[in-house]
């Protein structure tokens, strides 16, 4: 560092002060017996001390629970970073082998961070601490090739000249650290049998994973293992001095020795409380003395409270500047009023074409400004005391001691970055391309019905072989279908995971079944366009464009929207504005900004002078619902009230009068809205927030009320793509699929309940200052529950709410939990829908075997709703004592915890797809009959035909020309990866689909072997095929031979000229047409000519 800047540490006292001030961060990493840090955190911290390194950092900030923890020395680490280059050598064999010590897992498709696959010469790795996995290429050891992917389409998406592979953990896991780690394993678990310790399902969950070490294998957590595998430890500050002399900055001394101390006493305590066999402080953690040293060598400290004086003191008042998100109006006249008292205002600006935008405000309000050197654009106002500035800060401050404002760019104009659009993933949409199908599960083959998929087997003569898919049937049947018309089988879903009975091959069963299907589908489709018909014939309310209010109501928001959020903003309000009422769904994933959206849409009614109800499930979520509206629309002539057993009957007789008479403009409450004593004075629009909570009975009333009225339902249970397709024109729908910016996916845990784990998890989450859930789905036993994790945690505050409680007292809790006065909340299920704090970033769930998996789903979303990492803890007893079911649901919550995973964890459970509760209960029983996908694709038929549109029968040709068509295993090895592309191919509809999936295979897995490129021509044959009505196409005896379909698609005249001019052409009684094919050796290019000319004959 000598050359260039020297390198600043910031310890800051916790995680959260850390980021605040985040240029660079070295996060903490949890040891054992707490849950393991998230592979993003180990990569963070390892690409930290990459760029220490490489003296490509300045400022680097790290909460004083990371420095705890022993390093490799500098000098061991910088050689396990591996630089590769286009056109450099990569000898593939020895590199495989550094990729597992450096942590890297080998998998079949690359989708995540630190996984690599391997395809004869192109290698796929995902690097610790980059955006994007590559791809590289190999011609023998010389790296012809190198480009980025995306890890959901698996498509190149550009170039790279050189990528940097980190390791994936700080400790390297090679041969001799692991004998390190075994030898200290043994001691430990020797230890703990000489001891007598060892009892309970946490002293199973710690045993088994010193055992798992022991043979070698690895779990969820190894990295807090570190310090027992180093040869020879280090520390951050070793790393820093190495790079060159340091300057250490100590945030509040104090406290940040009190976060060690802390550290060292809980995994102590820790140790006594789990009673499982665990290593000592000292033998995971660097010793307190060796730590205490490196921080006395701050040159700075940093102190909120004074006591006593130094000549070193200097003592700033500082506070921090106001937010003013957007409100430009508002910080345009705090600008004069800081002139006014003779303070200097800098506003600090990210980019030139910013300040060009504040200027012109600036100059609108007729505010006089000098734009500083270095920052170009701008008018120029000299000698004025207001300064715009280029430079990025993440938050202003104001020093009135000696008359300075500053403020950044994101308080005037709220958050700047954009989000990044996540993009669906192709197995989100159900598994019809089976992607998830695995030998055992059902399937659906459309003629035959419902039996088990038993893999895939190769079959054919000597010259020539294909893959065929086996499905079993009742008693043993065998049906072996041809890959290439995979386009008639689907996977079986039902509600529930229903397992089916296989049909009899050749029985009558399946088709009385599909008859009765298509007829019910008939029936609510035509419902569907009645109901459909009905709204779109009643006259609706015209609501005004935007307005200037409008306007400044939406730039208060202070984040920034999503994508999709801008566009559900775009069709709610194209909706409101046309001379019809609006029936508009809108799903997005819990936590997606639904809300901001129907916030929106109340403000466009209120303004054109109408009334609008907001319709909740639940109590506590009418009661959340109203402070956030209250909030939002505080600087506004808008009167918000509540109709809830949270008022007392006096005051919903009075707030039931003020409706009535039009003295309030938003109503929320839960189903007493729908009570017959309601009326509205001109009620404009309808808001239902998680509609599928409705009964029939609430719902039949809903349709009274909503009668001419707009309607806006919401609600966070995903609906398949394909059944949102088959419902296109009949309700309308808006989908939000991207997380807002910067939210952090809910790490989630299956774990035992043991006081040592739930006391560490609580108090980790109060020292971050941030607060907890805990739900226990037992009125009678909640406050039991309670008073024992007041015993496990002293210092905690806990509350306890469900719903039987007193409405006073219930909603005293729920204001002071959400004020901040309790640390966590004891409760029963109240809390799954909507609630939004924040604050709360834990959850534990008690018993969460017995719950489902939409529950389970929704009372995550109620966490991880900030930029704060969240972590849910679902509590389960020993394996013994839940069942199968249970297990796969909890199981499938802990795999997909990264946001919008809703879509596919409905994959694996079509109840938290709700597919009966938008179509109605009585549905279910036709989807378990045929299964979901045949279900919806009926519908879509069904739906189409009741709107008048002509709807042909699907049509399909069967083509056998005797050549080899397969992907070989050398070239696909996965099975269930074959099969998905086996399907793409069969269910393509147009030739640039398959030329798509054409690129897509060669840019995975290489050039395509011939039976590929026959696979995918033949597939296009099979289009031209289609295309002018062959039911099949043969190639026998040195002829092409076309059967056609019934009816025709040809004129049969024109097939009979076409015989007469044609050389060796015949038309047999049959209906056969063979034809000699030109002179070509490949049997698909002769059959392609023949189609093709018979094609352009007929025309």
């Amino acid at each position: 560092m000598a050359a260039g800047p020297r390198c600043i540490l910031r310890a800051a006292r916790s995680g959260r002060s850390a980021r605040s001030a985040r240029t660079i961060s070295f996060p903490r990493c949890r040891p054992l017996p707490r849950p393991a840090a998230s592979l993003p955190v180990s990569c963070e911290r390892v690409a930290t001390l990459h760029a220490i390194a490489e003296n490509r950092v300045s400022f680097v900030v790290a909460p004083a629970r990371a420095l705890i923890n022993p390093l490799p020395t500098p000098s061991s680490f910088a050689g396990r970073a591996l630089r590769i280059e286009r056109g450099g050598s990569l000898p593939l064999e020895p590199f495989l082998e550094r990729l597992v010590d450096l942590g890297y897992r080998c998998v079949d498709v690359v989708g995540s961070v630190g996984e690599w696959a391997r395809r004869g010469g192109i290698l796929d790795i995902f690097p610790c601490a980059e955006e994007s996995p590559v791809r590289i290429e190999l011609s023998g050891d010389v790296v012809e090739s190198l480009r980025r992917f995306d890890p959901d389409s698996q498509r190149s998406v550009a170039p790279a000249d050189s990528v940097v592979v980190l390791p994936v953990k700080e400790a390297p896991m090679n041969a001799p650290a692991r004998r390190r780690l075994a030898q200290a394993v043994s001691a430990i678990v020797a230890r703990s049998r000489f001891a007598g310790s060892g009892e309970g399902a946490a002293a199973e969950v710690s045993h088994g994973r010193w055992v798992a070490l022991l043979s070698g294998e690895e779990f969820r957590g190894i990295e807090g293992c570190s310090g027992l595998s180093l040869e020879e430890n280090s520390d951050l500050f070793d790393y820093l001095i190495s790079a060159g002399e340091p300057l250490i900055v100590l945030d509040e001394p104090d406290r940040t020795q009190e976060e060690l101390d802390a550290s060292y006493a809980e995994l102590a305590s820790s140790r006594e409380e789990t009673g499982g066999p665990l290593p000592r402080p000292e033998e995971l953690f660097l010793e307190p003395r060796r730590l205490s040293r490196s921080l006395a060598r701050s040159r700075i400290r940093l102190e909120q409270l004074r006591v006593g004086e130094s000549l070193d003191d200097v003592a700033v008042l500082c506070q921090p500047a106001r937010n003013y998100a957007g409100r430009v109006p508002e910080w345009r006249r705090d600008i004069q009023q800081f002139r006014s008292a003779d303070r200097r205002v800098v506003l600090l600006l990210n980019t030139p074409g910013t300040i060009d935008r504040t200027a012109e405000l600036l100059a609108e309000a007729e505010i006089p400004y000098t734009v500083m050197p270095g920052a170009p654009g701008g008018k120029t106002s000299v000698g004025a005391p207001v300064f715009l500035m280029q430079g990025h800060l993440n938050h202003g401050f104001v020093l009135p001691e000696i008359g300075i404002v500053l403020l950044a760019e994101r308080e005037l104009y709220g958050e700047e970055p954009r989000p990044q659009t996540r993009k669906r993933r192709r197995g989100a949409s159900f598994v019809s391309d089976f992607r998830d199908l695995r030998v055992g599960d059902y399937v659906v083959h459309v003629d035959h019905g419902i039996g088990r998929y038993e893999g895939l087997h190769r079959m054919g003569g000597a010259a020539s072989h294909r893959d065929f898919m086996l499905v079993t049937y009742r008693d043993g049947d065998k049906l072996y279908v041809p890959i290439d018309r995979l386009d008639l089988v689907q996977k079986y879903s039902a509600p529930g995971g229903a397992r089916p009975t296989p049909d009899k091959l050749g029985g009558t069963g399946w088709e009385k079944r599909r008859h009765k299907v298509k007829k019910a589908v008939k029936e609510i489709a035509e419902d569907l366009l009645r109901l459909y018909a009905r709204r779109k014939a009643v006259q609706g309310q015209a609501f005004s464009p935007d307005t200037p209010w409008q306007k400044e109501f939406e730039d208060a928001f202070p984040y920034t929207l999503t994508p999709d959020q801008e566009r559900a903003i775009r069709e709610v309000k194209a909706d409101m504005e046309v001379p019809r009422t609006m029936e508009r769904l809108l799903c997005g994933d819990v936590g997606f900004g639904k809300t901001e959206i129907a916030m929106r849409a109340a403000f466009k009614a209120v303004q054109d002078g109408l009334q609008v109800a907001v319709l909740t499930p639940t109590t506590v979520l009418a009661f959340q619902h109203l402070n956030t509206f209250r909030e939002r629309f505080a600087a506004f002539p808008v009167t918000v009230e509540m109709l809830s057993r949270f008022r007392s009957p006096a005051e919903q007789k009075e707030i039931i009068e003020r409706v009535k008479a039009g003295g309030v403009d938003i109503v929320i409450g839960t189903h007493r809205l729908l009570s017959k004593d309601i009326s509205f004075r001109r009620l404009g629009l309808l808001v239902l927030d998680e509609e599928q909570r409705f009964g029939v009975a609430q719902k039949e009333r809903l349709k009274r009320i909503a009668e001419g009225v707009d309607t806006l339902a919401m609600t966070a249970t995903p609906i398949p793509r394909t059944l949102q397709m088959s419902l296109a024109g009949v309700r309308d729908m808006s989908m939000i699929e991207t997380p807002p910016l910067n939210r952090l996916s809910v790490q989630t845990n299956l774990v035992p309940y043991k006081r040592g784990l739930i006391a560490a998890a609580i108090r980790n989450e109060m020292r971050r200052g941030g607060q907890v859930y805990f739900v226990h789905n037992r009125v009678e036993t909640v406050h039991a529950i309670a008073a024992r994790i007041q015993e496990f945690v002293p210092e905690a505050r806990v509350a306890v709410a469900h719903g039987q409680m007193a409405r006073e007292s219930l909603e005293s809790v729920m204001l002071r939990f959400m004020k901040g006065e309790f640390d966590l909340l004891c409760s029963t299920t109240i809390i799954e829908n909507g609630l939004d704090i924040p604050r709360v970033n834990t959850l534990f769930v008690n018993r969460a075997d017995r719950f489902g998996l939409a529950q389970l789903y929704q009372l995550r979303g109620r966490i991880g709703r900030s930029d704060v990492r969240a972590y849910a803890y679902f509590i389960i007893p020993g394996r013994s004592a839940i069942s199968p079911l249970a297990r796969r649901r909890l199981l499938a919550l802990q795999d997909f915890s990264e946001l919008g995973s809703g879509f596919r964890l409905a994959a694996m459970d079509l109840e938290i797809r709700g597919g009966g509760e938008f179509l109605g209960a009585r549905q279910h029983g036709h989807i378990a009959d045929i299964g979901f996908d045949l279900y919806v694709q009926m519908l879509e038929r069904a739906v189409k035909e009741a709107q008048g549109e002509r709807v042909e029968e699907p049509v399909s040709a069967q083509v056998n020309l005797g050549v080899d068509i397969r992907l070989p295993e050398s070239y696909v090895p996965e099975p269930s990866l074959r099969l998905a592309f086996y399907k793409r191919v069969s269910t393509a509809e147009d030739e640039s689909e398959l030329a798509a999936i054409r690129a897509e295979l060669e840019d995975r897995f290489g050039e395509l072997p011939k039976s590929g490129d026959n696979l995918l021509r033949l597939a296009a044959l099979r289009l031209v095929a289609i295309s002018i009505g062959a039911k099949s196409v043969d190639y026998t005896e040195g002829k092409v031979a076309v059967q056609f379909a019934e009816p025709p698609k040809l004129a049969p005249d024109r097939v009979v000229r076409f015989v007469q001019k044609t050389h060796g052409a015949t038309l047999t009684p049959a209906g056969v047409l063979r034809v000699i094919p030109p002179a070509v050796p490949d049997r698909i290019e002769a059959a392609r000519a023949v189609l093709t000319a018979l094609a352009a004959h007929a025309a």
